[in-house]
């Protein structure tokens, strides 16, 4: 059972699991309103969060119900499992969970376990997949802006169209599709509310909403085709690692860009010195 979620004005109580960068940045951004613990296996870590803000340290693993409680489990009103690492994250938003916090927030290092945290009941965010996201889009010119949203089931897509666009020139009654609508056209300085009767022109900027499951599918049918990225640049990625946290952000980034995109090769750089074996194997099996 959930407990109450206090007022605006009241005191709340955050626990932040993994003293790494994301927490570091919501470090930052959390109002003066939260009493903040932050969890981490190493007491070295927090030195470099110190001076962000005030908060309880408390060493110990976040997977661990005796810890999570340590912490102050039975009075957090919210809880974000943010390590480098999936089945610890996913332990901790499942103890939160169970314990009646109210808003439980997971990290998945792997994209590709986001349903885990789904299914644990927990909001999940997923990095690399968002990174990678991003970066398809500042390279395919005529997709402006997209956002995720009802859980990442669906997604907003501004696109440009042009010339040689599929759509340009047709009216919306010619469009139809049960998985997404055209929600707002710019054209100029001047916003369309769209109807039936509403033809679609060159130079527009259009918003689309649509399934997130279909998102290839509608980038067709808004562009000149499928998503051209990365084959202006070539079809191989390299990315270069100098640390275990490159393996987490970074590498993980660009095996989801691969895997997303029209890329066909991944080559990895990695010096020898520092190298993580565990983290080496992690990605030869992606």
């Amino acid at each position: 059972m959930h407990r109450p979620y206090p007022n605006l004005w009241s005191a709340m109580k955050i626990i932040l699991v993994g003293a790494g960068a994301t927490t570091r940045e919501v470090l930052r951004r959390l109002g003066d309103q939260w009493e903040v613990a932050v969890v981490d296996t190493d007491l070295r870590r927090f030195d470099r969060i110190g001076a962000i803000r005030e908060f309880e340290a408390i060493v110990g693993d976040g997977s661990s119900e005796l810890v999570l409680a340590r912490a102050g489990l039975d009075q957090a009103h919210a809880v974000v499992a943010a390590t480098g690492y999936d089945d610890v994250n996913l332990a901790c938003v499942k103890i939160a969970v169970e314990a009646g916090v109210i808003r439980v927030v997971g990290i998945a290092i792997d994209p590709s376990r986001s349903d885990e945290y789904t299914d644990a009941g927990a909001h999940v965010v997923a990095p690399s997949a968002l990174a990678a996201r991003q970066v398809e889009i500042s390279l395919e010119p005529r997709r402006v802006a997209s956002t995720a949203f009802a859980g990442g089931k669906a997604e907003a897509i501004e696109f440009y169209i042009g010339p040689d666009t599929p759509v340009a020139g047709k009216r919306l009654r010619d469009l139809h599709s049960e998985t997404w609508v055209i929600a707002a056209v710019l054209r100029g300085d001047h916003l369309i509310v769209p109807h039936g009767g509403t033809q679609i022109l060159a130079g527009d900027r259009v918003t689309v909403v649509g399934s997130a499951a279909d998102f290839a599918a509608i980038v067709a049918t808004f562009t000149s085709g499928e998503s051209r990225f990365p084959e202006g640049y070539g079809r191989r990625v390299a990315v270069a690692l100098s640390s275990e946290a490159d393996v987490v952000s970074t590498g993980l980034t660009a095996v989801d860009m691969v895997r997303s995109t029209r890329a066909d090769s991944l080559l990895v750089v990695q010096p020898e010195t520092g190298r993580d074996t565990d983290r080496q194997a992690e990605l030869d099996a992606l």
